[in-house]
């Protein structure tokens, strides 16, 4: 391959060089010199060209060598050979005032989202104070409308757990503790966490445990789970259903009875800030919580699927099976 690269780059030096010892034989066969004198003078030109060839073709290699190293450091650093030309030169310091720019912009845009996530970092932390404050006035000063106020406030909490969820996929640290874990007490963890706004929905849930032991992290396939019983409740009327069951195959289920999602909206229900023609007449959807779910479900190695009819309701699949993921 880097031969075949080195004939497409010299063929012109090549042709030229062809063109010149048949101009020179052609002189010297008008001249009527002898056929020997002629053979060895183009056999030693050929030897002299083939010893010149291989060591450009060498030097070609090398130099070829050393910028394939070089592109795999790239962008972390820029470590060019030396210019074999002035005009290679002038093309490597535009390589370098190119590279140097690149840097000073991802070194900006690192510090905005460094900024950014401190930023909301410190604001999850603060509004906590308030939200346990309005926790402990509900339950101290108990009114007619505390289950209603409780069950806003539940989805207070919920949003702000799915900012700082989505701050943690962003970093580039986030942790994961993968092993075999239970998975119906992973799911009775999400249940356990939303039963009081099932009640206040008057929504029906249904669970069949699974009796699976699943390779995953408990923490981030929990936040999954909880972003599909979110949506499931919500999108559900009051009398509706919610079921969580598993199918042969390691795969999840959780199935409702809600006002399900428009053909044509299927295919970007992932897309990040998409709300869907249900979230833009419910005005209930910030356009994340499937985003978060797919993402967090694709870095686990699991997958996702979503069928729904309006009218009918949705059913999600999450296939739990996976090979890459390491047991701890």
């Amino acid at each position: 391959m880097k031969f075949l690269s080195y004939l497409r780059d010299r063929w012109k030096v090549l042709l030229l060089l062809v063109l010149c010892l048949g101009a020179f034989t052609g002189v010297l066969l008008l001249y009527r010199v002898e056929t020997e004198a002629l053979g060895y003078g183009l056999m030693v030109a050929g030897i002299a060209i083939l010893i010149g060839f291989c060591i450009d073709f060498t030097r070609y290699r090398h130099r070829f060598d050393n910028l394939t190293q070089a592109k795999a450091k790239v962008p972390y650093e820029l470590d060019l050979p030396a210019p074999s030309s002035h005009q290679e030169r002038e093309y490597q310091q535009l390589v370098r005032a190119l590279f140097e720019q690149y840097r000073a912009l991802d070194n900006r845009s690192q510090q905005t989202k460094r900024d950014t996530q401190d930023y909301y970092s410190l604001w999850v932390h603060q509004i906590k104070v308030p939200i346990s404050a309005m926790d402990l006035l509900l339950q101290t000063h108990p009114g007619p409308d505390t289950p209603a106020l409780q069950g806003e406030l539940f989805k207070i909490r919920r949003y702000v757990e799915m900012v700082l969820s989505y701050l943690r996929l962003e970093s580039s640290t986030t942790d994961y503790l993968i092993r075999r874990y239970d998975l119906d007490e992973i799911i009775k963890q999400g249940v356990r966490k939303f039963a009081s706004l099932f009640i206040l929905s008057q929504v029906k849930l249904e669970f069949l445990p699974t009796n699976l032991r699943v390779l995953t992290d408990e923490k981030w396939l929990g936040f999954a789970l909880e972003q599909l019983l979110s949506n499931g409740v919500k999108y559900t009327k009051p009398g509706g259903t919610v079921k969580i069951y598993a199918k042969p195959e390691q795969i999840l289920v959780v199935e409702d009875t809600g006002i399900g999602i428009a053909p044509e909206d299927l295919p970007r229900i992932w897309d990040k800030g998409f709300t869907g023609l249900n979230g833009r007449m419910e005005q209930k959807s910030t356009g994340l919580g499937l985003y978060l779910c797919k993402r967090v479900l694709t870095n686990l190695g699991h997958s996702i699927q979503i069928f729904s009819q309006p009218g009918k309701g949705t059913r999600v699949e999450v296939d739990l099976k996976q090979k890459e993921l390491w047991v701890e």
